[in-house]
């Protein structure tokens, strides 16, 4: 019979621990004391030579990354899908970039998963560097998601994410050198000690942000944004400090475990976070948001993918009524018709023609009495 294809490296199964039997020997009498003394030897099954078996922390390490990466790969389909429903820009490649981040915590887990199953089958080692090393790639998606839920504006300065983008990236890859195998224990300490100081400066920024951004956007009030905010900050800046109680002297084992617990609940947190921001962002929801932030005062500055239904424009005027045009009043010019030629006796006719071109206030024409001819 052919064997199953299983995606997953098979292990070796959890020791069972079963009772132990008493038995009482009689060792040694004490003739002075007139006392005996019982010792019970606690006899146990021995495991098999053929098989190996794990410890039950061995395989709860082995079961939380398999919960781990079936996790981040639901919470990548379901933000994708949610991303194309989100009203606002920001929160859109806000949910895009993580959900490319959960994919790569979901591909990447897998790989771990396999890694750490060789380990436990004795053909390789505890993968502590591999798994840190992930964070060096989803640090810069932090800080993307970040730098546009807080921007104060609608899109944030590409300068600022660049930074933010390069300093996670730094910090991590620190944090995972730190666990390198070959690395000597001040180097690792050192790293580690970078790492963890390092992670200062983005935190910083981001909580000085967030107190402008609430001004701006009344949506990052509701608690899944808290929530959401939160947990991109804390969560990671945990992993600098099991870098650093790893140097000193921490189980790789007990490492890896609390690794996954810290990533398994970056998932949850923030996927589940995002998931109801985007339930909350609805287009209704934003205009209810938009009008309770300009209620109090508030000028929210709230981007939308596409462009609004209603479009707003200044007031018509009313027609005015055509009126039929004047006609021009005639002008009688004195050189557009040559005079009329005067007919004997016409004199009174004309008269009034050419008083009638005399304005009305011009005087009246008087002719002076004739002058008396001398007769002498």
């Amino acid at each position: 019979m052919s064997e199953k294809a299983t995606l997953l490296t098979s292990i070796p199964p959890v020791a069972k621990s079963t009772p132990a039997k008493k038995s009482a020997l009689l060792t040694s009498v004490d003739q002075s004391s007139k006392s005996t003394e019982a010792v019970e030897v606690v006899s146990s099954e021995g495991i098999a030579a053929e098989g190996k078996t794990i410890t039950a922390f061995q395989g709860a390490i082995y079961a939380s990354f398999v919960l781990t990466f079936c996790l981040a790969g639901f919470a990548a389909v379901v933000l994708f899908r949610k991303a194309s429903k989100i009203a606002e820009a920001r929160f859109i490649k806000s949910a895009k970039a993580l959900a490319i981040a959960s994919g790569l915590i979901a591909l990447h887990g897998f790989f771990a998963t396999y890694l750490f199953a060789n380990y436990l089958n004795g053909t390789g080692v505890i993968p502590l560097f591999v798994t840190m090393a992930l964070w060096a790639f989803v640090g810069p998606a932090i800080a993307v998601v970040l730098n546009h839920l807080l921007t104060p504006g609608s899109v944030p300065e590409k300068g600022a994410v660049i930074f933010d983008a390069c300093a996670y990236f730094v910090i991590f890859a620190c944090t995972a050198i730190a666990l390198a195998p070959q690395l000597k224990e001040d180097a690792s300490l050192l790293f580690s000690l970078v790492g963890g100081f390092l992670f200062i400066v983005p935190v910083a920024r981001s909580f000085a942000a967030f107190r402008k951004a609430k001004a701006r956007h009344p949506e990052l009030r509701e608690t899944s944004d808290q929530v959401l905010i939160y947990s991109l900050l804390i969560l990671p800046a945990l992993l600098p400090l099991l870098a650093f109680a790893n140097v000193c002297k921490m189980g790789d084992e007990l490492t890896l475990f609390l690794f996954n617990f810290i990533t398994f609940d970056f998932v949850l947190l923030a996927g589940l976070a995002m998931i109801t921001s985007a339930d909350d962002l609805t287009p209704e929801m934003a205009a209810e948001a938009k009008t309770e932030g300009a209620a109090k005062g508030e000028t929210p500055v709230v981007e939308q993918p596409e462009p609004a239904v209603v479009e707003f424009s200044a007031p018509r005027q009313p027609k005015s009524k055509k009126l039929p045009p004047r006609k021009p009043a005639k002008v009688v010019a004195d050189s557009a018709l040559p005079p009329a030629p005067r007919k004997p006796g016409a004199a009174s006719v004309t008269a009034p023609s050419e008083d009638a071109s005399e304005p009305a206030n011009a005087p009246t024409r008087i002719k002076a009495p004739a002058k008396p001819k001398k007769r002498f």
